[in-house]
């Protein structure tokens, strides 16, 4: 398993299964303070480690701005002993799921990947070595209690059982108390987390 230590200044919120995760960021600088703290850990933590890593989104837009992230913080690989890696993005204005393998990191608009065409390209996406380390990231956690987010997940957790999900939140009370509950279960949160704040100085 990667280590749990997300950032020196983010401090994630504690966990009751070792293989689900859900980081809560501020409202203030969410966005890049998410993206940021992540794409950091997934890179020195997961990809070093021999992770793949699978990170979902809602919009195309959001592809585009991960999947730069991921390119500015590659560097941090240096001294890992691995000297390149294949970053891939999928959607409507990038590639299509047809056109992608062999890669290192996914992003992908889950409109692309939980299509009929796309769906059937996962098992061929993640490959040997996803079956063996896999890393599942949810872009605004919320979401992972829509059909198409369950579809993809649990594809993706028939071709590895011990796969890791990392949710990513910045406002995950903002829900019904019925998708709340369903969030607790898919990440296997206590009831209480959600109103638990993340240290930022």
């Amino acid at each position: 398993m990667p280590s749990r230590n997300i950032d020196p200044w983010c401090k994630p919120c504690s966990f009751s299964k070792k293989n689900h995760f859900l980081l809560v960021t501020p409202l203030t600088r969410a966005g890049s303070v998410k993206t940021y703290t992540s794409v950091s850990w997934l890179l020195s933590q997961g990809v070093a480690q021999g992770y793949r890593i699978v990170w979902l989104v809602h919009r195309q837009e959001l592809v585009e701005q991960t999947y730069q992230e991921f390119r500015k913080q590659a560097p941090v690989l240096r001294g890992t002993g691995i000297n390149k890696i294949r970053i891939l993005p999928v959607s409507g204005v990038h590639l299509k799921m047809s056109m992608v393998n062999k890669a290192d990191i996914y992003v992908y608009s889950i409109s692309s990947v939980a299509n009929m065409h796309g769906y059937r390209f996962i098992e061929r996406m993640i490959g040997a070595q996803g079956k063996r380390k896999l890393i599942v990231v949810v872009d605004e956690a919320y979401h992972a209690v829509a059909a198409n987010y369950q579809k993809v997940i649990k594809k993706l957790t028939v071709l590895n059982p011990n796969r890791v999900l990392l949710g990513l939140a910045a406002t995950p009370t903002r829900m019904q108390e019925s998708e709340q509950k369903r969030l607790q279960e898919i990440f296997n949160i206590n009831k209480n987390l959600l109103s638990n704040k993340v240290a930022i100085p």
